[in-house]
């Protein structure tokens, strides 16, 4: 879900994850709301469709649902969650990675600027603490988490991209002692069948 990272253009580079997925996955659908940049991909082959993953109704379900640096951009990311919970077979898994708003860097940006940087494209920040209970509520089970610092700068280039080069390597000798101040956070789970009536 989301699976474009806002462009086409990122189809050539190393950080793509969708293009992962479908080369080690037996099947893949992928799903995100960029109209123009999903034609561009389906030209070239990948099987992605055009819905918004807060209403999304694709009349079945999958073993994996993958959104990586989705649920930051939702309106609703608990509508989301419903909507990935009745997607997904009874044993499936839902894999999500999100900022981390406890990351090194944003408590730098506080001390220094007194507040964080924010994404305009953001709606939320999440911390292990919150995104555990955003599941809970939605009747979810966390089977495993991770803290992660991946490289970001793909995005970028010239002189903000050796800063955020810089960056990252700051937070990766401040993780190697603090987990919880890596930049992102990667959570797989379950749907909890011990609710009743999930």
């Amino acid at each position: 879900m989301g699976c474009i990272d806002h462009s086409a253009y990122f189809e050539n580079s190393k950080y793509w994850l969708h293009k992962h997925i479908c080369k080690s996955a037996h099947k893949v659908l992928g799903v995100d709301y960029e109209k123009e940049e999903i034609k561009k991909l389906t030209r070239k082959g990948y099987n992605i469709i055009c819905q918004n993953v807060e209403n999304l109704n694709l009349n079945r379900k999958f073993d994996v649902i993958i959104a990586g640096e989705l649920i930051e951009h939702l309106d609703n990311p608990g509508l989301f969650l419903d909507k990935v919970k009745s997607h997904l077979k009874k044993d499936g898994v839902l894999i999500l990675t999100t900022p981390n708003s406890n990351s090194i860097i944003n408590f730098i940006e506080v001390i220094v600027f007194g507040q964080v940087a924010i994404n305009p494209e953001h709606k939320l920040w999440h911390n292990y603490s919150t995104l555990k209970q955003l599941l809970i509520n939605k009747g979810f089970r966390i089977s495993k988490f991770y803290y992660i610092s991946p490289p970001n700068t793909h995005f970028y280039k010239g002189v903000k991209k050796t800063v955020i080069y810089l960056r990252y390597i700051l937070q990766k000798i401040v993780v190697t002692f603090r987990k919880d101040f890596s930049s992102n956070l990667l959570c797989i789970a379950k749907i909890d069948t011990t609710i009743k009536g999930k």
